[in-house]
């Protein structure tokens, strides 16, 4: 950066350094309840998971997907989005159970940002 004024030395140049900071995942409530569901059941049941960017670069939700659901016993609908700092992006996720299971799915959100791309 450059500072011009009439003084004696009309050009000061500053140096600015910066390092961004990576965006951070919140979601909210950890863990999606749905107590008994029946399998076919209409319409399916719904619950809400909130999803908020709290750190300062964008960001970019490429897709989320069910963990230990190896065999499509449930299906879950897209939550893909950008969030800026502090946005927050809320989804009522319908449960379609195609079969009768018991034990708990973990849902990961793929998180890409224009250096690299991992999964949270």
């Amino acid at each position: 950066m450059q500072i011009l004024s009439n003084s004696k030395t009309p050009v000061v140049a500053v140096k600015m350094k910066a390092k961004a900071e990576k965006p951070k995942i919140s979601a909210r409530p950890g863990t999606l309840n749905f107590n008994k569901v029946s399998i076919a059941a209409s319409p399916p049941p719904k619950k809400t998971i909130t999803v908020k960017n709290t750190g300062i670069s964008d960001l970019v939700i490429s897709s989320v997907v069910l963990i230990n659901n190896t065999n499509n016993e449930f299906t879950l609908s897209t939550l893909c989005s950008t969030l800026g700092q502090g946005e927050t992006v809320s989804s009522r996720q319908p449960l379609h159970p195609r079969r009768a299971l018991h034990g708990l799915l973990r849902l990961r959100f793929n998180q890409m940002t224009p250096t690299n791309r991992h999964s949270i």
